[in-house]
């Protein structure tokens, strides 16, 4: 939802990328395909999971094990979804040179594995300008009941 939260422009990318482009098919796709399935004019393509907007915007699922796939030029907004499980440096050599032309944003999401570079990114949310970090316990996410 996160990537829905500023006005689309024409042209824009916004992607969520996941460890596994399985993983996103099967958990994020349905949710994402639901929602702008009531958009006016969505063209939504399964085989790539993608949906392209009438002002030509595309917001897309793009698995990290295939990292070269990944290059290319100009990306607004991007979700790093489990990103323990995604190499570091898929974030930092690839995703990032690309928002950095166009002043993109980065949301991560995941589950800390031990002290890793997940960990490391919410300690720079926690002191750096620009950076902002959030803890949330599974029940407060608000998507799994308490157990009785």
């Amino acid at each position: 939802m996160w990537l829905l939260t500023k006005e689309i422009q024409p042209g824009e990318r916004r992607w969520i990328v996941g460890p596994t482009y399985r993983q996103l098919k099967s958990t994020t796709w349905p949710v994402l395909r639901q929602v702008l399935r009531q958009w006016d004019g969505a063209r939504i393509n399964e085989s790539d999971l993608s949906i392209k907007l009438p002002n030509d915007a595309e917001i897309a699922l793009k698995g990290a094990e295939q990292e070269n796939n990944l290059r290319g030029a100009g990306l607004d907004m991007v979700v790093m979804e489990e990103f323990s499980y995604i190499k570091p440096h898929v974030y930092e050599e690839i995703i990032y040179p690309m928002l950095t032309t166009t002043q993109g944003e980065t949301l991560f999401i995941g589950t800390p594995n031990s002290f890793d570079h997940l960990y490391d990114y919410y300690l720079r949310g926690q002191s750096e300008p620009g950076w902002k970090s959030w803890q949330f316990t599974t029940l407060e996410g608000g998507f799994v009941p308490e157990m009785r």
